[in-house]
């Protein structure tokens, strides 16, 4: 009897979830949309930002997150082996954004990131990753120092050190980042 009960009670449950599941189309104006003055629908606003962050070593090596707004607002999160611990935020302006934009479309996407099978691999380095979006359109980005031995290792290291130059937060975080 009781298992009976529990095939109805499993029945009638997964009928009513089904039930539930919404299958209408979404309209043509629905989400985070605009229209323009003139009546014609814009496209989504997409929010433009850059994030960066550095992972952990065997060590003392600093481990934080960036976020910067394409406004210019910078968000840094000092959490381990940083000169400042915490939240930080601090307004670097529209043209920061800008430089960045300019520096990561200049490399091309194969370049910032490590190769599938790294050809010397070292453990206990730090590594840094993070995402580029603007317009729609993402660039992710991600090495290990610990990795090496390929033709474009330089490009990688080079990147990391002209976003530091870049955004010059070197007071938050302390010390030379990376390897």
């Amino acid at each position: 009897m009781r298992i009976k009960a529990l095939f109805i009670l499993t029945i009638f449950l997964v009928v009513v979830s089904c039930s539930s599941i919404n299958t209408r189309e979404p309209s043509a104006n629905s989400g985070n949309e605009t229209s323009s003055t003139s009546g014609n629908p814009a496209a989504p606003i997409k929010p433009s930002y850059f994030e960066y962050q550095q992972g952990a070593c065997f060590g003392l090596c600093p481990v934080f997150k960036i976020r910067l707004s394409d406004t210019g607002h910078l968000t840094f999160d000092g959490q381990r082996y940083t000169t400042t611990l915490g939240t930080q935020e601090r307004e670097l302006g529209v043209d920061t954004f800008k430089a960045l934009s300019e520096l990561i479309t200049s490399i091309p996407k194969e370049k910032l990131l490590n190769p599938r099978q790294c050809p010397v691999y070292a453990t206990d380095h730090p590594s840094y990753s993070g995402i580029f979006e603007q317009g729609g359109k993402s660039v992710t980005f991600r090495h290990y120092y610990g990795c090496s031995g390929y033709a474009w290792q330089e490009t990688q290291i080079d990147f990391s050190e002209q976003v530091f130059e870049i955004l010059e937060i070197d007071d938050l975080i302390g010390w030379k980042r990376g390897g």
